[in-house]
């Protein structure tokens, strides 16, 4: 056991040197729609967008649900969800409208959800071909994902987004005429109804829940807050720590399952290892028996200045998709291998 302990101590060591991460893997550019060409031409035109409007879950239903998971898995720790799956199953290409341009075709499709704080999007069949471009938006423009290109298209074919604020967010893809529909997959399965924000600190208190997600953080340390040169380091090493958060389709509640922390390796490939507690949530269960389970890890979880309110942190630095490396209840140790 002493063995163990000095090879994870050794690990945390390691992980002092942090290597730069990317955003969730994506073209920063803007929205066909919002480009100055498409504004200008089609400044008298109104144009009605197909909308899906979500189901909004009651207390009693996400309660039910939780206590249902908690069952299922007797050794796991309760932890904090976030959302609740819903199925919606559509073919974006089907039922979106379609704007021609001089270069290709614009495809819309807009999600709204009552009382909502963010939404996220599980495609169970996602394939780009060269020149797509997918974004996701919310309805204030405020917080945009995207482009997702061809570069995001992934060996299992299905893909996660990260969670979007708002409870009115739009789909838009761009096809240029060069690519051909049977090239394209964009095949929506399931819409996560987030309940709680996990960006910032619910005071709100409309929530389908009313109670805050992260609660009272006047304990935890600001590493924005700290200039003397003791404490410059701890920026450093706040950009390794990311936060955890899962899906599994079909199991309907989405989850933050802790934070954990990047790891380096002997070769210092940058190849990005995860370390994290195995106990957290339902991660025991998840990262043990189930292979279906969808991650999204979150970087730069934090203020960007001393004293900004975490409500207004835009969170667009993440990674889809993890893979099971190691495994250890009798050390509380789960090594993830992140995807991107």
């Amino acid at each position: 056991m002493k063995y163990l302990y000095k090879i994870i101590f050794l690990f945390i060591l390691l992980s002092l040197s942090v290597f730069y991460v990317s955003a969730q893997v994506s073209q920063k550019a803007l929205p066909r729609t919002m480009r100055a060409e498409y504004i200008q031409s089609n400044m008298n035109k109104k144009i009605a967008l197909p909308v899906f409007n979500m189901k909004t879950p009651s207390t009693d239903s996400i309660i039910a649900q939780i206590n249902k998971e908690k069952s299922d898995c007797k050794d796991c720790r309760a932890g904090k969800t976030y959302g609740m799956g819903q199925t919606l199953n559509v073919d974006l290409l089907k039922v979106s409208t379609q704007e021609k341009t001089t270069e290709g075709i614009i495809y819309r499709y807009q999600i709204k959800a009552e009382k909502a704080k963010g939404l996220q999007i599980y495609f169970e069949e996602f394939k780009v071909p060269v020149g797509g471009e997918l974004y996701v938006y919310n309805q204030d423009h405020s917080m945009t994902l995207g482009a997702f290109t061809n570069a995001n298209n992934t060996d299992g074919a299905d893909f996660l987004l990260q969670v979007i604020r708002g409870s009115f967010i739009t789909i838009e893809y761009f096809q240029p005429f060069s690519a051909t529909t049977n090239a394209t997959h964009l095949k929506v399965k399931d819409v996560v109804y987030c309940y709680a924000d996990i960006f910032g600190v619910d005071r709100s208190g409309d929530g389908i829940l009313g109670t805050a997600f992260i609660g009272d953080v006047s304990c935890l340390e600001d590493v924005q807050c700290y200039f003397d040169n003791a404490h410059n380091d701890w920026k450093n090493v706040a950009s390794s720590v990311g936060l955890l958060t899962s899906y599994t389709s079909g199991a309907q509640l989405a989850s933050a399952m802790g934070t954990g922390t990047l790891m380096n390796n002997t070769a210092q490939n940058q190849k990005p290892y995860f370390l994290t507690a195995l106990h957290l949530n339902y991660a025991r269960w998840l990262l043990m028996y189930n292979d279906k389970t969808q991650y999204i890890t979150y970087f730069n979880h934090q203020k960007e200045y001393c004293g900004q309110d975490p409500n207004s942190v835009q969170l667009t630095y993440s990674i889809s998709g993890a893979s099971k490396v190691s495994v250890y209840e009798g050390g509380d140790m789960a090594l993830l291998l992140l995807h991107e």
